[in-house]
């Protein structure tokens, strides 16, 4: 099959003729964009040639599209990159772009948002991802921006089971990890409850100890208290103490002690708020202790 130069003028249409189905189009009446149709007459891919726009789409007007100026959100400036939109309630489409507004350069993903650019607010009207290069004296980053207090008092953002609001708080932190406490040289004490739980946040551990004690403790031998792991030993540290029914003196606030010459999971001492140390034999039959603190993992 062959054409005449006549024949490019104004239209080529493959297949020739054809004004319904499946066909391509290069249409001088429409910009001389270079459309696709399916068999069932949807057009499903566009080149623009005045926009510079190759874009996919379907019946629904559902599209993606490679676009030289995607909106980034950034300083109002848009950005190469890729365009997501045509569903309900678009008014700019999603994009992954790549922005510069002079101070700030890198790429943006963003949602897409009921708002046109530029009334849109990033973290109100959409959410958003920005990854910076090192430009003008500062390092690379990665922003997450989802909610902005109080335009968006419910946004959040989620990361395994951790959740920042609109405020920048952490309102979720996942389930702590549990573990069963124990007391050393405490002789005879029997327990009737022993249980314990911590979170773990880089290097930090925040811990919870209780102890019910159903017999009483013995011995002379300084009271000492197994962590949920091991203890750095830079600098002294500390965990306070609650404790009830107590020796005479004993009760009231209590503190849990690691010292630079000890080691492992253990907390060397408990010691009274005069700094008497607590012996097993400080330990009722009906005494009640609960630990709870931070500490700096070893």
């Amino acid at each position: 099959m062959g054409w005449t130069n006549d024949q490019f003028v104004g239209e080529l249409t493959i297949p020739e003729g054809a004004t319904t189905g499946q066909r391509i189009t290069i249409n001088v009446g429409n910009d001389g964009a270079i459309k696709v149709y399916d068999s069932t007459g949807t057009l499903v891919a566009e080149i623009s040639p005045t926009a510079d726009v190759i874009k996919a789409l379907n019946a629904l007007g559902v599209f993606a599209k490679l676009d030289p100026s995607a909106p980034s959100g950034v300083a109002d400036q848009p950005g190469p990159g890729l365009a997501l939109g045509g569903m309900a309630g678009d008014v700019e489409p999603g994009s992954l772009t790549e922005f510069d507004d002079t101070f700030s350069r890198g790429l943006y993903l963003r949602t897409s948002s009921p708002v046109a650019d530029p009334d849109a607010l990033e973290g109100v009207d959409y959410a958003a991802i920005r990854m910076l290069g090192r430009f003008h004296g500062s390092d690379p980053s990665i922003q997450l921006l989802a909610g902005s207090d109080p335009d968006a008092p419910d946004g959040f953002v989620a990361l395994n089971g951790i959740i920042v609001d609109a405020n920048s708080r952490i309102i979720s932190y996942g389930e702590p990890e549990e573990y069963t406490p124990e007391l050393g040289n405490d002789g005879t004490a029997a327990y009737s409850t022993r249980r314990g739980w911590f979170y773990r946040i880089g290097p930090m551990v925040y811990m919870n100890a209780y102890f019910v004690l159903s017999g009483a403790g013995s011995g002379a031998s300084n009271l000492t208290l197994i962590a949920p792991t091991g203890i750095d030993r830079t600098n002294r540290q500390y965990v306070g103490c609650h404790a009830e029914a107590m020796t005479a003196g004993n009760s009231g606030s209590l503190t849990a002690v690691g010292f630079t010459s000890g080691s492992g999971d253990v907390f060397d001492r408990v010691r009274s708020s005069t700094g008497a140390n607590i012996t097993g034999a400080d330990l009722t039959a009906t005494a009640i202790l609960a630990f709870e603190g931070w500490y700096r993992e070893g």
